[in-house]
């Protein structure tokens, strides 16, 4: 069969769509292409972005030294998605220590699920020799992440003292809860299947092992803060409120029902939605402008004002997986947008409140306060009758 599909692109024959096709098919044949990855290599650098794109993806695959260069070249590109390459990634094993300065600048990268995709990489390739850079790459700002080291440094706990150390750390001390259940078992010997970063369709939450703090069925409205402190919180909710002067199917045919949020800005309005299966779109609004400019889709339940700039909450399930994300947005002098993950939640929220520098946020099965840094940590229940720090 790989002789035939290598026969058909070799060809002169075929155009552009067919051979974008023929190659596509490669991705599932894996290394027993690597006999005609020289075949492939000369559409990797085609004109047409679709007919490279899928070279490359087929060279990555086939586990040729080619695939390599691919990689260190795509991983380094800001814009990257290396998450929808793990798998072909996989088959590179046997060029795993010339890729490991890439996974390792990866851990870095400025798009989160790309973190992930790296650390998860790096346990697979057994590349105990980046063990301190997985223990860098392990915050509370970033869970998944987080989570992937952790499963990749229990790959290493019989070889690396630094490995068991580190899982001690994070067992006793990590915010999360399911985190530390994974760093302890692996600890014990027995690991978790090592989970990648999961595309999440519709609204999906993850249990953190958080405390479920309720008061006659309903959520508690006092928490205890890392720092001690007693919060006394009003949750607002997520919900569909009236948008200004803008249409938000016009944004996404999605979200003609669903939440609704918007944000003043100086030139006009941050504005964005949630609808079916999570699907949305934020914008933005100018001042005098009839339609808003669709800004990046994602589905959005909160536009907050944080540290004098405006933060979204919003799903991000190609970034992310699960978790919802805090995103930051800004507006250049040059008037175009900016957005980045700023940290990542449990889930995505229900409900939000002010407390202090930070906020509070609340899901189905998780309570947490985000500080001024995006650190994450747990809303402990309390009886405590101390003075509160009260949350609005």
């Amino acid at each position: 069969m790989v002789d035939l599909l290598a026969g058909l692109i070799a060809r002169h024959g075929l155009d552009t769509k067919q051979l974008v096709e023929t190659l596509r098919i490669f991705d599932d044949v894996g290394t027993a292409l690597k006999p005609v990855a020289p075949v492939i290599a000369a559409y990797a650098q085609a004109p047409n972005q679709d007919l490279a794109w899928s070279a490359q993806r087929a060279l990555v695959a086939s586990g040729d030294r080619r695939g390599v260069e691919v990689l260190q070249l795509l991983l380094d590109r800001p814009d990257a998605w290396s998450w929808s390459w793990e798998d072909l990634i996989l088959n590179q094993r046997e060029n795993a220590a010339e890729l490991l300065p890439v996974l390792k600048r990866t851990l870095h990268h400025p798009r989160w699920g790309n973190r992930a995709a790296a650390a998860s990489v790096i346990g697979k390739f057994d590349l105990v020799q980046a063990t301190q850079e997985l223990v860098d790459s392990i915050t509370p700002r970033d869970w998944v992440t987080s989570e992937a080291a952790v499963q990749a440094l229990g790959r290493f706990v019989d070889r690396s003292a630094q490995a068991r150390d580190a899982l001690k750390q994070i067992a006793n001390s990590y915010w999360s809860g399911r985190i530390r259940k994974e760093a302890a078992d692996a600890l014990a010997g027995k690991p978790g299947n090592t989970s990648d970063v999961v595309v999440c369709i519709g609204a999906c939450a993850v249990d953190h092992r958080q405390p479920k703090c309720t008061k006659d069925g309903f959520p508690s409205r006092r928490y205890r803060l890392k720092s001690g402190d007693i919060a006394r919180i009003d949750w607002h909710p997520a919900k569909r409120q009236p948008l200004p002067r803008v249409d938000i199917t016009k944004l996404s045919s999605w979200c003609h029902e669903g939440l609704t949020a918007s944000r003043r800005v100086a030139n006009g309005w941050i504005v964005g939605c949630l609808g079916v299966e999570s699907e949305g779109a934020l914008g933005f609004l100018e001042d005098g402008a009839a339609q808003p400019q669709l800004l990046a889709r994602m589905g959005v339940n909160f536009i907050l004002p944080f540290k004098g700039e405006t933060f979204v909450v919003a799903s991000a399930p190609f970034e992310a997986g699960f978790a919802g994300a805090v995103y930051s947005v800004r507006q250049s002098p040059d008037g175009t947008w900016k957005l980045g993950i700023f940290s990542l939640l449990p889930s995505l929220p229900d409900a939000y409140a002010t407390i202090n520098s930070g906020f509070a946020f609340l899901d189905e099965d998780n309570a947490v306060f985000m500080d001024s840094n995006g650190d994450i940590s747990t809303l402990g229940c309390m009886n405590s009758k101390s003075s509160p720090v009260t949350g609005h």
